[in-house]
C-alpha cells in the first residue's frame, strides 16, 4: 500500500493511517513543500510519538527535504504549463489575445518552457526525497535530514539507497524492509511466474529418475530458469549444462524428517503438508508464495518417494 499525505497532520493523515500489523508493508511518501511556518522536524517528531508509545508497525515513511522558494516557483510554473497545454481548448482560451501568427509560434515555446520546468523538478525531487545529493539552491538544508525513510517497525533502520532513481530508490528501500520480514528469503531476482513454476517442477521430475538424478539441460533459457528458482531454493544445482537434483540428505529432507520426527515425538501419526510446509517457515520465514512451497514439497516428496493420500485415498498434487 502507498499513501501520500502530510505526515506532521493528523486532519491529513489520521493516527490510524500509520498503523499496519500485518506482514505486507505499507509506504506513506510525504511532500516535499507545506505551509509556511512548518519544517520536516515537525513529521519526525510525530513519527517518534508513536515509537514512544510503543507502536511497532510494518509501516515505512518518505519524508523529503523542502524546497526552496525558486524551487516552488519552477512548481507553480509547470502546474500552469501543464494547464494550459493539456488540451487544445485550453490552449485556445489562454491565448484568445493573440493572433494566429502569434499563438502558432507561442505552442513550441510554451512546450519548450514545459519540458525544462520538469526536467529542473525531477532533477530538484531526487534531491529532495535523499536519492542524489541536494543543491542548497534547490533544497532547503536548514533543517538536515539524516534518515528520509523513518520505519515504525522495531529493529529496523534503512539504510540510504544508492539507486539514481525514484523508482530503483523505492525498489531498495522495500526489499531491505521485506527481508526485515522474511530474513530467510532467497533471492529469486524478480517476480516467479506460475507457469515458470511449473516448468521447474516438471524439469526436477525429469531430473528424479535420470542417473545420479542429473539431468542435462539442453535449452539455454531452462538453464537460466532453474538456476534462477531451484538454486536459491535448494532443490538443486544448476551448472553450466546440467542441473544436479539435491540428494535425499540435503536442505529439505533434513528439514522435513526433524519436523515429522518431532511430530512423531508428540503423538502424531499422519503427518499432513501443512506440517512440511510450516517447516519450510522454521526458524525463520521466507516469505514464498504458496505455490513455490508446494515446488519444494512435491519435489520433496517426488525424489524421497514419498506419496500423497486424500480422504483415505491417492492424491496426485499439482503446484
Amino acid at each position: 500500500t502507498v499513501l501520500f499525505g502530510n505526515l506532521r497532520d493528523a486532519a491529513d493523515l489520521p493516527n490510524g493511517t500509520f498503523a499496519n500489523a500485518g506482514p505486507d508493508w505499507k509506504l506513506i511518501v510525504d511532500f516535499p513543500f507545506d505551509e509556511p511556518g512548518h519544517s520536516p522536524l515537525e513529521d519526525l517528531e510525530r513519527l517518534e510519538g508513536f515509537r514512544q508509545s510503543g507502536s511497532s508497525w510494518s509501516t515505512l515513511c518518505w519524508l523529503p527535504s523542502f524546497f526552496t522558494a525558486p524551487t516552488m516557483d519552477i512548481l507553480g510554473r509547470l502546474v500552469r504549463l501543464n494547464h494550459v497545454l493539456a488540451s487544445d481548448q485550453r490552449f485556445a482560451e489562454a491565448t484568445a489575445s493573440l493572433s494566429p501568427v502569434a499563438r502558432a509560434a507561442a505552442k513550441p515555446q510554451l512546450s519548450a518552457m514545459q519540458m525544462a520546468a520538469r526536467t529542473q523538478l525531477e532533477a530538484a525531487l531526487l534531491g529532495a526525497y535523499g536519492v542524489t545529493r541536494a543543491d542548497e539552491k534547490v533544497v532547503d538544508l536548514s533543517h538536515s535530514l539524516s534518515d528520509h525513510f523513518p520505519s515504525l517497525k522495531a529493529g529496523l533502520t534503512i539504510a540510504p539507497p544508492t539507486k539514481a532513481s525514484l523508482r530503483e530508490a523505492v525498489d531498495q528501500v522495500l526489499d531491505q524492509a521485506l527481508l526485515h520480514t522474511y530474513p530467510a528469503a532467497p533471492d529469486l531476482g524478480s517476480e516467479v511466474k506460475p507457469t515458470e513454476v511449473r516448468k521447474v517442477a516438471d524439469l526436477c521430475s525429469d531430473a528424479v529418475v535420470e542417473p545420479d538424478r542429473r539431468l542435462v539441460v539442453a535449452d539455454q533459457s531452462d538453464r537460466k530458469l532453474l538456476a534462477r528458482i531451484a538454486n536459491p531454493l535448494q532443490l538443486g544445482v544448476q551448472s553450466e549444462q546440467a542441473f544436479k537434483l539435491a540428494a535425499s540428505a540435503e536442505k529439505w529432507d533434513t528439514t522435513f524428517n526433524k519436523a515429522i520426527n518431532q511430530a512423531r515425538q508428540n503423538g502424531v501419526t499422519n503427518y499432513t503438508v501443512g506440517l512440511v510446509r510450516e517447516a519450510i517457515n522454521s526458524p525463520q520465514p521466507m516469505g514464498l508464495t504458496a505455490q513455490l512451497e508446494n515446488l519444494i514439497i512435491l519435489v520433496w516428496a517426488h525424489s524421497t518417494s514419498h506419496t500423497f493420500r486424500e480422504h483415505g485415498g491417492p492424491a496426485g498434487p499439482t503446484v
